[in-house]
């Protein structure tokens, strides 16, 4: 049952192939974009050429963009082609400046751009579609080439500390009476990605040989959101996953709330008196890493 669905999708794909541009047979091009992270909102352009020597104006046509393997889409209205400084979207016209006198070169061309307006929401995939570029040469005269589209859009990940947050530190004197140590104030963290996350947190001292390796309970979660994680990590041990979550990043993400999320992390040390007294300087290493679904 798995090779005849396969084999309809090769069958499917192949019938619209020929749908779309049955007349520019040999005149497909390949434009292949670089691949982009897209961590703002990026807009990427590359050069391409038409037979469009004797064309008068030229638009075009497309559809999404489309990543096979999940049915994430680029949408049309964020791809456009440009010429001379002058930019238009899907079945808008361009008008094209007039040849010089003496008439055009037998086979010459002319250098177009097609750009692709990039969201950091995108999620990572490989997207590609088919554009039909069509010339017009006269009102009853035109002509259509078709131009094959792929470009790749990675996963990200960034990470922040909020700033102008005092560093946290352990308050001794107000633990006196309690058998837990706890930092006076949350660290407060913004993660943002385009895809789901994974945050590790490693917890080192300043003397890694000579302090002692003692255990440090840890606590990070969202406001107002259920499911803090707890974990217990040794001082100068291994790096640990602390939190793991969706994409965060909505639309173009031009605001805060639609673009980080935000972590609050804790930490305390049990039992404390048992360790020698001292002042023990610890260093939080966080590295965030993102994951296929």
């Amino acid at each position: 049952m798995k090779n005849r669905v396969h084999l309809w999708v090769c069958l499917i794909f192949t019938v619209t192939f020929c749908l779309i541009a049955p007349a520019a047979a040999g005149e497909l091009q390949f434009l292949t974009f670089p691949a982009v992270a897209p961590v703002t909102e990026t807009s990427l352009s590359l050069p391409f050429t038409l037979p469009a020597s004797t064309a008068s104006a030229v638009s075009f046509r497309c559809s999404a963009l489309m990543d096979t393997a999940t049915g994430n889409r680029i949408s049309p209205d964020r791809i456009s082609l440009s010429y001379n400084q002058k930019t238009v979207g899907p079945n808008q016209l361009l008008t094209l400046t007039p040849q010089p006198t003496g008439g055009p070169e037998a086979g010459s061309t002319r250098e177009f751009g097609l750009q692709i307006n990039f969201l950091p929401s995108d999620p990572p995939g490989e997207y590609e579609g088919i554009i039909e570029a069509v010339l017009h040469h006269s009102t009853q005269d035109t002509e259509r080439i078709s131009l094959w589209v792929k470009t790749r859009v990675l996963p990200w990940i960034k990470l922040e500390r909020v700033s102008g947050q005092p560093f946290p530190g352990f308050d001794s004197l107000s633990s006196l009476t309690e058998s837990n140590l706890t930092i006076t104030e949350p660290l407060k963290l913004l993660l943002a990605s385009n895809t789901h996350w994974q945050l590790y947190l490693r917890v080192g001292t300043a003397i890694p040989h000579h302090d002692p390796e003692f255990p440090l309970q840890i606590r990070i979660g969202r406001p107002g959101k259920a499911g803090e994680e707890k974990k217990t990590l040794l001082a100068n041990g291994p790096a640990q996953l602390v939190a793991a979550g969706p994409p965060t990043v909505v639309g173009d993400g031009l605001t805060p709330a639609n673009y980080w999320t935000e972590l609050y992390l804790s930490a305390s040390i049990a039992d404390w008196r048992q360790y020698p007294t001292g002042n023990h300087q610890l260093t939080f290493y966080l590295s965030g890493q993102t994951i296929t679904p």
